[in-house]
């Protein structure tokens, strides 16, 4: 069966390394998706409970030149729809409301005329909630068109207590792999916010399913994997604020991981913990904090290991001078809503 992860742009290369660490199989790439193929629903599903990285995860309908060739009669719809599920038609990536109205009503249409013939029982259309989505998706080349399995899984069900300034859980995962966070090693997240990317971390190293649903029926009485390995990782985060605290406290509950979230500043760490006690910093530097930035170098020197690794993520536009007492090994940039953010990965000198 074909699928396709859609992700944010800058994912591409991570979710097909999380396709091979999780499946072990191929993939290819456009802007935007990630195209492979699977061999039953099991690795479906699995996808489904632990990808990160992805968007959206689609049973693919095809992939089409122009919208006037899209032919959606070749498909199993036995297995997707039933006469009690709703649906409605998303299009992504197209400038325009008005625009993007036309093409879901014109693929709609084709949807409910295709599965009258097939199945003989109408399907209604339902804007608000749907049960069933079918996604298209523009590249700038071709519409990539699909089910969808498990809604959109960039938005995780544990942020229930977000914070503004923070960000949704595939970049917190995207952050984390770029810092290269391994198993028995020990992390701290610094001004964590809502402990996005610290549970992030967490979830990756300890293999934890997130949870997802489905209402498509082929997919129907599929298990959520409730036992977590364990990686012999610690996890350690801060903030200044205690309702941050908080929060992130009540959200590592609810995802199920084990974090350690503390209410300390940045310039206690050298009283709060040993020097060379941390494998991985990473630090969330919003505009407000900029200005500390010898005092982060200080005290990520002060508690990294030799060859310790310091992430850094903040503005794009930020002007970051690196400290002599690390050595910069990768920088990059990173798409978050309608702004771009970079990153830097310094190891300890």
């Amino acid at each position: 069966m074909n699928c396709c992860m859609i992700v944010n742009p800058g994912l591409e290369t991570l979710a097909q390394q999380e396709l091979r660490e999780l499946l072990d199989i191929p993939s290819s790439v456009s802007p935007g998706v990630v195209s492979f193929e699977i061999a039953g629903k099991e690795e479906l599903w699995k996808l489904a409970q632990h990808s990160q990285s992805a968007r959206r995860l689609l049973i693919s309908l095809g992939r089409y030149a122009r919208l006037e060739d899209i032919q959606l009669d070749a498909f199993p719809w036995k297995d997707l729809v039933a006469p009690h599920l709703s649906f409605k038609v998303e299009v992504e990536n197209i400038k325009g409301n008005d625009v993007r109205m036309a093409i879901a009503k014109q693929i709609a249409a084709k949807v409910c005329a295709v599965v009258e013939q097939k199945l003989a029982f109408p399907l209604s259309i339902e804007l608000r909630q749907p049960d069933l989505l079918v996604v298209v998706y523009a590249t700038g080349k071709e519409y990539v068109v699909g089910m969808d399995v498990c809604g959109e899984m960039d938005a995780r069900a544990y942020r229930l207590f977000a914070h503004p300034g923070s960000f949704k859980g595939d970049i917190g995962y995207f952050l984390a792999r770029m810092a290269v966070v391994q198993p028995r090693q020990r992390i701290i997240v610094g001004w964590m916010k809502d402990g996005t990317l610290a549970i992030e971390a967490a979830l990756f190293l300890n293999k934890v399913a997130l949870g997802r649903s489905t209402r498509i029926p082929w997919l129907q009485g599929m298990k959520v994997e409730s036992k977590a390995f364990s990686s012999e990782s610690a996890i350690a985060a801060f903030d200044e604020s205690q309702p941050n605290c908080v929060a992130s406290r009540k959200n590592a509950r609810l995802a199920k991981v084990d974090v350690e979230f503390h209410k300390f500043s940045l310039d206690e760490l050298d009283v709060k913990y040993t020097t060379e006690e941390f494998d991985r910093a990473l630090f969330h530097v919003t505009m407000k904090d900029e200005d500390k930035i010898n005092e982060l170098y200080y005290q990520s020197h002060f508690i990294l290991k030799p060859k310790g690794k310091l992430l850094i993520f903040g503005r794009k536009s930020w002007d970051l001078s690196i400290s002599n007492k690390f050595t910069l090994l990768k920088k990059g940039e990173i798409v978050r809503g309608e702004s771009t953010h970079a990153w830097w990965l310094l190891e300890k000198r």
